[in-house]
């Protein structure tokens, strides 16, 4: 990134301040700045997209302190035993959901409760607004989904959550048809009260990626979405694919920590991949990909390494394919 013409010579405790403008999305995402749409322009002008990167003293630091974290076996790892774990995250956020009278505000994670520090094409950042992601994630999901939703009639997300990408689809999309599931119930109920409350052609139905089940009837122009959560089943996702590869989809779109993407040489890259191993979280996903294009199965569209994520590894990148 470059300094913007604004902050590109101002200088804060000897820091350096930048600031991620409209070329930078451009890049981050792959595309044109022409591609970027009025909304997510409106956001990024109104936000504060300002940063310092950490010296590099900090910078090896922070890494030394990562490694350590991750030898120590401080992190949950994801799979099949970890769904007590999301009941209750998302049953906590159906109670918030409902004691605020439905407002979308509360359907927040608590995964993306302020940062100090993210990771910003292979550096440590430190942003000068604490909602710099989330204000991030919605320029990214309104560009994001804009461009690849719009020729599809329904969209199915899969591991849903509380629902908050449906939430954009439907503002952006209100004429689709929208189905959110998640292997818990509470996904269903807050899927069914946003339907209810803003009137958006939305419903929701249990499904575990893990055991698909194959009676669920997916409906023709159909594209599936899974947005950071195919990252819970490690290498277990075949069966999952092969039920989209069935169903015949239009498109499958995948936002996740991208293990092939990473660069093996870079100590940077090397970090967060062995941070996703050690979470066992999505695996060989691009590599298995590839495999099924050769065999004329399925062709992938666009692969995009979006260099943004917390202080472990980057959980924006994405995959767009489709069955053949």
């Amino acid at each position: 990134l470059s300094p913007s013409p604004t902050h590109s010579s101002v200088k804060t405790m000897n820091k350096k301040i930048y600031d991620l403008g409209l070329e930078d999305f451009a890049k981050l995402f792959g595309t044109t700045v022409s591609d970027i749409p009025a909304n997510c322009r409106k956001i990024i002008k109104d936000s504060d997209f300002r940063y310092s990167k950490t010296p590099r003293q900090e910078r090896i630091r922070l890494m030394k302190e990562i490694s350590q974290k991750i030898k120590n076996n401080v992190f949950s790892v994801a799979g099949k035993e970890s769904k007590k774990v999301w009941q209750k995250k998302w049953s906590d956020r159906l109670h918030d959901f409902v004691a605020q009278d439905s407002k979308t505000e509360a359907l927040t994670p608590e995964y993306y409760t302020p940062k100090r520090l993210h990771r910003l094409n292979n550096n440590f950042i430190e942003p000068f607004d604490k909602n710099f992601e989330l204000n991030f994630d919605h320029v990214y999901k309104y560009w994001l989904f804009r461009k690849y939703f719009k020729e599809v009639e329904c969209v199915y997300e899969f591991g849903c959550g509380t629902g908050r990408n449906m939430c954009v689809i439907a503002r952006l999309f209100p004429q689709k048809k929208l189905y959110c599931s998640d292997w818990v119930n509470s996904s269903k109920k807050i899927a069914d009260l946003l339907a209810k409350k803003y009137g958006w052609k939305l419903s929701g139905f249990v499904f575990d990626m893990f055991n698909p089940d194959l009676n669920i009837k997916i409906e023709k122009k159909s594209a599936f979405l899974t947005f950071a959560s195919l990252e819970q089943l490690g290498q277990d996702y075949k069966a999952f694919l092969k039920f989209a590869i069935e169903n015949k989809i239009d498109l499958f779109l995948t936002v996740d920590s991208i293990e092939e993407l990473y660069d093996k040489h870079d100590p940077f890259d090397r970090l967060a991949v062995k941070f996703i191993k050690k979470r066992n979280y999505l695996s060989n996903y691009l590599n298995y990909l590839r495999r099924l294009e050769k065999k004329g199965l399925i062709k992938i569209i666009k692969v995009q390494r979006v260099r943004f994520g917390n202080l472990y590894h980057e959980g924006y990148s994405y995959i767009a394919w489709k069955p053949l």
